[in-house]
């Protein structure tokens, strides 16, 4: 029977030879010679054993991700009506849909334009999932005027067609460049230009919210989706969302 040692005595040791000596020694309050027997003996055992830090290492990995991924549950719960439910949010696919799926995302993010004809051939496809748009657009001013342009265009109902357009646009993201889109998705750009500036204030606590949602579930890229209690980050392909609704899915049938 191989007898296993316990690894995080090891592993607090290891930070002492790797210059955390004074900070874990006051935690602990040993003196300098039990800190330097303490040493010895780990010296001694790491000499013997150099893969219990491999071993410790890895353990440490796995408590971490597990405590990250329960603060990120608990954010979901906490969140739960601001993240599905926040009645400022544009919304597509079925808004009756038995599934919500949503989405962060920014108009200048190249990830998020490869992955965008992916989202809208699942919900075409689908026909049952309810889509939640998170502009976030944090990727510098072209970024945060591109959103404040596709929120204030809710007003004039021509969000999605928008949202499209700018998605499928290549170059930067000027005024000119913006209204010219607009445009074409036949919008009257003055009046465009007027709902921006009376919304402004409003889209901009649209944008705040966004930004503090993502920071409480460690979303600091694009795109980002959040669905059946997951947290995904960074582009997937159209077979992984249709898998991620079907698991959603099935967990709403489980709960």
């Amino acid at each position: 029977m191989t007898t296993r040692i316990n690894i995080f005595p090891v592993l607090a040791a290891v930070l002492l030879l790797l210059g955390f000596s004074q900070a874990w020694a006051d935690s602990a309050s040993l003196s300098a010679p039990q800190e330097d027997r303490i040493r010895e003996i780990v010296a001694d055992t790491l000499r013997q054993k150099p893969e219990l830090v491999l071993e410790a290492l890895k353990t440490l990995e796995e408590r971490q991700k597990a405590a990250e991924e329960a603060k990120i549950q608990e954010q979901l719960s906490v969140n739960e009506k601001s993240l599905f439910q926040h009645p400022d949010d544009p919304v597509g696919g079925n808004p009756n849909g038995d599934v919500t799926l949503v989405e962060f995302f920014d108009y200048r993010c190249p990830y998020c334009k490869k992955v965008h004809p992916d989202v809208m051939t699942l919900l075409k496809e689908d026909g049952n999932i309810r889509f939640v748009y998170k502009e976030f657009p944090i990727l510098g001013p072209q970024s945060d005027m591109a959103a404040q342009a596709a929120l204030a265009s809710q007003v004039l109902e021509k969000y999605q067609q928008f949202n499209d357009a700018l998605m499928t646009a290549r170059g930067s993201f000027s005024p000119d460049h913006i209204f010219g889109i607009a445009e074409k998705t036949g919008m009257d750009v003055k009046a465009l230009q007027r709902a921006m500036e009376a919304s402004k204030d409003k889209n901009d606590k649209i944008l705040r919210r966004n930004l503090e949602l993502a920071a409480r579930l460690n979303i600091t890229g694009t795109p980002a989706f959040v669905i059946g209690g997951q947290v995904i980050r960074g582009a997937v392909d159209l077979e992984t969302l249709k898998l991620l609704v079907s698991e959603a899915r099935a967990k709403k049938k489980e709960s």
